[in-house]
């Protein structure tokens, strides 16, 4: 996720929805996989000159552990992956994305959240590949739910495209994948979401 979109409509959506699911099923634990991206911030034009945002402005508007406040006012331990993410290091951010999973035995939700969602490709720094998402499936504990952002596509079934493509990557029916979003204030995104019976 590049902080550029952090603290969006779409993070109402996101965190509703997450809220929500740990509440109804009584977990405490919530692990966000950011696929953190650092972005560089235009200048701000400032009586013609070109000046750098001041970074405590960033910082105040744009701090993905600001997330904190929100975990505190909900009980719940959320545990933000913050590691840079990039087209090269895939592997090797995945594999630390699992051990970090590995380390955590309580129930949890581990939340996926890239910038777009599913590869539909070769995918690109803003996607998650279908084997990547496996390796994540297989890191979790049974009980454990795995929530997925997937932003919207050019096709009109793209939902349902995803969410097939979300279950063969997990190894299960379709039918399994729930999902939650709301037209009213960000109707371009998904979350899907899935609990690991076994």
């Amino acid at each position: 996720m590049k902080d550029i979109w952090y603290a969006d409509k779409r993070d109402i959506v996101k965190w509703g929805g997450l809220v929500y699911l740990c509440s109804k099923r009584g977990i405490k634990n919530v692990v966000q996989i950011a696929y953190y991206r650092r972005q560089q911030w235009p200048k701000l034009v400032f009586n013609k000159a070109n000046i750098d945002l001041p970074e405590q402005v960033i910082r105040h508007f744009r701090d993905i552990d600001d997330i904190n406040r929100l975990a505190q006012r909900t009980g719940l331990t959320v545990k933000v992956i913050k590691k840079e993410f990039s087209q090269d290091t895939r592997m090797a951010y995945h594999r630390h994305v699992c051990k970090e999973i590995n380390i955590m035995k309580e129930q949890k939700v581990v939340f996926l959240d890239p910038d777009v969602g599913l590869a539909p490709n070769k995918g690109k720094a803003e996607h998650v590949k279908l084997d990547e998402i496996t390796m994540i499936w297989q890191s979790l504990n049974p009980q454990d739910f795995l929530v997925f952002y997937q932003h919207r596509s050019r096709s009109s079934d793209w939902i349902e495209i995803r969410r097939n493509q979300l279950a063969m990557a997990c190894g299960v029916e379709p039918d399994q994948v729930g999902m939650w979003s709301t037209g009213q204030i960000a109707n371009d995104v998904v979350f899907f979401f899935i609990e690991k019976v076994v």
